[in-house]
């Protein structure tokens, strides 16, 4: 870290700084990479971490890392972890499962899909169900009768 460094003093917490290899980072006042509403890290070479208190974090399903290569991860609270989806996706299609920075294998991957899936199953029901409930009744005309004269 740069507990020492007389740029980090001089320009403060919340202020961009740039290493010698112009890599762009922000930290808070403990020195740890953090940034709200940004990455923290701006790779020279394209990528980017998203940090909170020196630990990767984003919010909605985005990935707090990603690299130059195409790579990326998604983190809650510095651990792998995305739901129903792998949180791991490698620029060469190989995808990993975490959850709250554990990796899943195939049985569990299946388990955790079953489970999210009778979720919103549920819940798709209900909101459906619902709808059903307050729609307006549609007026119901007789049927009318065609008449061919020949």
């Amino acid at each position: 870290m740069l507990k020492d460094d007389f740029e980090f003093r001089f320009r403060g917490a919340g202020v961009a700084h740039t290493d010698p290899f112009m890599n762009q980072f922000w930290m808070d006042e403990a020195q740890e990479y953090h940034r709200d509403g940004a990455p923290a890290i701006k790779y020279a070479e394209g990528g980017e971490a998203w940090m909170q208190h020196g630990k990767p974090d984003r919010d909605g399903d985005e990935p707090a890392i990603t690299d130059s290569q195409g790579s990326k991860g998604w983190y809650k609270d510095g651990q792998l972890h995305r739901i129903g989806k792998p949180a791991v996706m490698n620029a060469d299609g190989t995808t990993e499962w975490w959850i709250n920075g554990k990796q899943l294998n195939d049985k569990q991957i299946e388990e955790h899909l079953r489970s999210i899936r009778t979720e919103e199953d549920i819940q798709r029901g209900f909101e459906v169900a619902d709808a059903l409930r307050h729609a307006p009744h549609p007026k119901v005309s007789a049927p009318r009768t065609a008449s061919f004269s020949r």
